[in-house]
């Protein structure tokens, strides 16, 4: 150990040590995965972002501020501080509520006992063209329990 490096049972507990360390890391990224990454707070993390909007609002930023950093319009910031208020911590990650009706299930399983090639297309046309998604029309069966 050099002569002007303390151990650390030598130092003083109330004395201040000033560290090597940079005082402020940047991250360096490419715009192409900046990009990359914003896409995914607006996709898959979008649940953990809403989290991230609450919380930097109970920590004393403005929604334009938030909005900003997460690239949301300030308007759709509050919403989901909003729905935090109104829903509790399941509000912003509950997301929108499901489309159809909750029979929706029962019918398609009864119209599916019909014998026939049913496709998902076959069944949206047999509802009547409901305004739901043909992968929410060929996913409600999977969760439905006839029993």
């Amino acid at each position: 150990m050099g002569s002007d490096q303390v151990s650390a049972q030598d130092r003083n507990p109330d004395e201040v040590t000033a560290s090597m360390r940079p005082a402020h890391v940047y991250a360096r990224i490419p715009a192409e995965q900046h990009t990359e990454l914003i896409s995914a707070l607006h996709g898959p993390w979008r649940t953990a972002t809403r989290m991230m909007i609450v919380v930097l609002s109970a920590v004393g930023w403005l929604a334009a501020e938030i909005a900003d950093l997460l690239h949301y319009d300030p308007a759709t910031v509050r919403r989901w501080i909003a729905r935090h208020q109104t829903e509790g911590p399941t509000g912003p990650a509950a997301g929108l509520p499901r489309k159809g009706s909750p029979r929706l299930g029962e019918r398609i399983h009864r119209l599916l006992q019909t014998p026939k090639a049913w496709t998902t297309a076959r069944l949206w046309r047999a509802f009547g063209r409901p305004k739901i998604s043909l992968t929410t029309s060929a996913n409600k069966p999977a969760g439905h329990d006839p029993d």
